[in-house]
């Protein structure tokens, strides 16, 4: 390329022309390619601008009456949606389960369970089977801030069965009491 086509960025016609021209394999021309442009290199041109104006559905569309008559022979109406077969758009009903409200006592009850439970994990964790009473009491007076709560909740694990109390000592696993008990 010369210096002169870089510096104003386009080639001349000529040069482009020649070019493509070497890269071109001709085709045999068909012989329709004759009559619609006697100079082309081979594509059939009236194919690409004549074909879709030409064609009979075009030239014929029904007006007026007859555009209602080719409807209706068609046959419209029975290809359409039908939406009175449809059944109403049911809502979805969003029901809230209310929870149960509870009362004071029934709130005491879980928080002595879960207090218990604590305790019970407590003792356990001593590792021992037995203890003896003064330090079961000192425990359970540990997990709770008031003294007087822990005495009775001692009380109330006995009675529950949670521990066994025999004179001085607690045993802290009276499932392994009872099963002693009976294979003797």
């Amino acid at each position: 390329m010369s210096s002169q086509a870089l510096t104003r960025c386009r080639t001349s016609s000529s040069t482009a022309h020649n070019r493509v021209l070497q890269n071109v394999t001709t085709m045999v021309p068909d012989q329709g390619d004759f009559k619609a442009n006697v100079n082309s290199n081979g594509m059939c041109r009236r194919f690409l601008h004549e074909g879709a104006m030409h064609s009979p559905a075009i030239r014929k569309l029904p007006m007026g009456e007859n555009l209602m008559e080719t409807l209706r022979g068609i046959g419209t109406s029975k290809d359409r949606i039908r939406l009175e077969g449809l059944s109403p758009h049911l809502e979805e009903k969003t029901t809230v389960q209310e929870v149960a409200a509870l009362s004071n006592q029934e709130a005491e009850k879980l928080l002595r369970v879960a207090l218990l439970e604590v305790m019970k994990t407590r003792l356990r964790e001593t590792g021992k089977n037995w203890i003896p009473y003064s330090n079961f009491i000192r425990i359970c007076e540990e997990c709770f801030s008031d003294p007087k709560l822990g005495l009775e909740s001692a009380k109330l694990l006995e009675e529950s069965g949670g521990v066994i109390v025999l004179g001085n000592l607690v045993f802290l696993r009276p499932e392994q009491v009872a099963l002693q008990l009976f294979r003797n």
